[in-house]
């Protein structure tokens, strides 16, 4: 379905699919190598609370022109843009404990871990986003660092809620459908 001008509430649906992780038919994921929209592999993120994307459009060079004395401005070149994608989940995962310690991959049936032994995440971050009445609107797959930015609540007072930011990496193979 293609995305008409209208005024939309979104909701958010996020998935991973970690570096080195096992995909498909023993393939090993990868900037260069990423999971079908439907592998096992996907990690659901949770229950996504609010998520928003940026982008700095980086250091801009500028171009002047005598034209014909007077040098004005001619032409504009962007470098080292950045786009990050922020959210928050109202879940806590094995995947989550794994960013907030630093551990190395944690999976549902994980029951020990070491903290600060692992390294940062790298991966495919699927994100769905779906209108009010439940059409599928954008489709992101983006190759990122994955790293929680926020406090988890472990008090008591309310959820253990992690705040997440994907800094999107280079890939040929990073796409977006609406």
């Amino acid at each position: 379905m293609a995305l008409t001008k209208d005024t939309y509430v979104i909701g958010s649906h996020a998935f991973f699919c970690r570096k080195g992780d096992t995909h498909g038919s023993a393939q090993t994921c990868g900037r260069s190598n990423k999971p079908v929209a439907n592998d096992a592999a996907w990690i659901d993120l949770g229950v996504i609370a609010k998520c928003r994307d940026s982008h700095d459009p980086g250091s801009a060079l500028d171009i002047f022109r005598p034209t014909p004395g007077a040098l004005h401005l001619y032409d504009r070149k962007r470098t080292k843009g950045t786009w990050k994608i922020a959210f928050a989940t109202q879940e806590l995962s094995a995947i989550g404990v794994q960013g907030l310690y630093r551990t190395l991959a944690l999976t549902s049936g994980s029951t020990q871990f070491n903290p600060g032994e692992g390294i940062t995440m790298q991966g495919w971050l699927k994100l769905q986003r779906y209108d009010e009445n439940n059409n599928q609107r954008l489709v992101l797959d983006v190759w990122c660092e994955l790293i929680l930015t926020g406090e988890v609540d472990f008090g008591g007072e309310g959820l253990a809620a992690p705040e997440w930011e994907a800094a999107v990496l280079f890939s040929t193979l990073n796409t977006g459908t609406l």
